[in-house]
């Protein structure tokens, strides 16, 4: 059964229920542009709904727990560190209004493994740690059995 985030206090629930992924890993990242070939052979691109990113986490606390991101805007997922463990030691999620500036008032979700802010994230260099991320228009949750 899918939990829907769509509140503040949904958001806080989830980080209660989940203990904010504590010692937890990432499984698996499946994303699905929705684009393809169209009927006449040319490209069909998709609208930002039909973005969907599903991310896999295991967590010592929790178990398996899939969350499934709808409308994909930006992500960006770190694999490898010479230097730590990748380890999500707590996350960041919150609901942001001013990611696009002035032009829009986009509600977006955003989901990180640890501190993030959005609105400094430009570039990432191979030097630096830095964190997974996600930017979409929903979020929803499930637990997944082994």
């Amino acid at each position: 059964m899918w939990n829907e985030i769509e509140t503040d206090k949904e958001i806080e629930d989830f980080l209660n229920i989940t203990y904010s992924l504590h010692d937890s890993v990432v499984v698996s990242v499946n994303y699905q542009s929705g684009n393809d070939k169209n009927k006449s052979g040319g490209i069909h691109f998709s609208p930002y709904d039909k973005h969907t990113l599903s991310l896999v986490i295991y967590s010592s606390w929790s178990g398996y727990i899939e969350m499934l991101f709808g409308g994909v805007r930006k992500f960006s997922v770190t694999c490898f560190d010479d230097f730590y463990l990748h380890e999500i030691i707590s996350c960041y999620l919150k609901f942001h209004t001013d990611l696009y500036g002035k032009r829009r008032d986009d509600r977006l979700i955003v989901w990180a493994d640890g501190h993030f802010e959005p609105l400094e994230k430009t570039s990432v260099s191979l030097n630096e740690k830095s964190s997974t991320y996600i930017i979409a228009e929903t979020l929803k949750w499930r637990y997944v059995e082994d």
